[in-house]
């Protein structure tokens, strides 16, 4: 019996990709370099093969797909005389998300929780130095960053890295979260104005004043959660052109977004053909309607006060 061996070809090189798992790799493609470059793509169960090699020839074999990396990475056979098997084995490429949270004195904050979403998804919790780590996420894909801690927030509220390629470093900065305390003061009339000189206090957790210059107020960077009482009123009543209509107070407990607390009053008007001189407006009696104060000076030489009651344009002593 003779056993004839082929030495003159044609030969073929052939083989099967798979990943860490045994797998196939399907679509990894596989250059072959010798006379001519040559490319093929693997089947779905990673198997592939070049065929027609002409014997004596020197080829090498290439494996490539996108985010893998191969071993080996690549094979040669020199002066080729017989088929030739190259297998190789994919390895995902996998990188770190990672990063720090701190306030605004740049110590690190602990117990943020840090949300990953997108290709993979989890959640940690950031350690006492404020540092955190998304560790071995697979190359290539979409990720969003987010933090979290009741009653602070973020600047950036979140980020994004799209075909992670590298390790990737995401930090944030945290402040206590805060609002704002807002509104008018103004004419309930026909006219809707603003009405000045109302002076606005808040009280509470933060303490401040505030006097409308054109009927508007704001009280800003209030800490959240705190509680608030916001009132009007008339800084020298008896020398205003307006009164106050009730509620006169607004309350805001655990304050946890902006309010508005608008107020309203009424503007008190007179019309009178000449002006005295010196003359003094207001509603001195509080009876909602404007009085006058006139001085008259004597022939003694002193001086004595009329207050002079003005309703409907029209005078009288009192």
């Amino acid at each position: 019996m003779s056993v004839l061996i082929n030495r003159t070809g044609p030969f073929t090189v052939s083989g099967v990709v798979t990943d860490q798992g045994g797998v196939g790799l399907g679509g990894t493609v596989l250059t072959l370099n010798g006379a001519a470059p040559v490319k093929v793509v693997a089947a779905a169960d990673g198997t592939y093969s070049f065929t027609g090699l002409t014997a004596g020839g020197n080829f090498t074999v290439t494996p490539a797909q996108q985010n893998y990396s191969f071993t080996p990475p690549q094979q040669s056979f020199d002066n080729i005389s017989a088929n030739q098997l190259a297998n190789f084995s994919g390895t995902l490429l996998r990188y770190n998300i990672s990063g720090l949270v701190r306030d605004a004195s740049g110590a690190g904050v602990g117990g943020v929780t840090v949300t990953l979403s997108g290709a993979e998804s989890g959640a940690v919790t950031t350690a006492s130095d404020g540092r955190y780590t998304f560790a071995s996420l697979p190359r290539g894909g979409n990720y969003t960053v987010t933090p979290s801690l009741t009653r602070y927030v973020f600047t950036p509220q979140s980020r994004n890295i799209n075909n992670l390629s590298a390790n990737q470093t995401v930090s944030f900065g945290v402040m206590l979260a805060t609002f704002t305390i807002s509104g008018s003061v103004r004419d309930t009339g026909t006219s809707n104005v603003g009405l000045a000189n109302a002076t606005v206090t808040l009280s509470g957790t933060v303490n401040r004043t505030s006097t409308t210059a054109d009927g508007n107020y704001s009280f800003t960077g209030l800490p959240v959660g705190g509680n608030y009482t916001v009132t009007v009123s008339q800084t020298d009543a008896a020398f205003t052109n307006f009164i106050l209509t009730p509620p006169l107070t607004q309350t805001f407990n655990a304050l946890s977004a902006n309010q508005t607390a608008n107020f309203s009053g009424k503007r008190l008007s007179v019309t009178v053909g000449l002006t005295p001189k010196g003359v003094a407006l207001g509603d001195f009696n509080r009876d909602g309607r404007l009085d006058a104060v006139l001085p008259r000076r004597l022939t003694r030489g002193g001086e004595e006060i009329v207050l002079a009651l003005i309703r409907d344009a029209s005078c009288r002593n009192s």
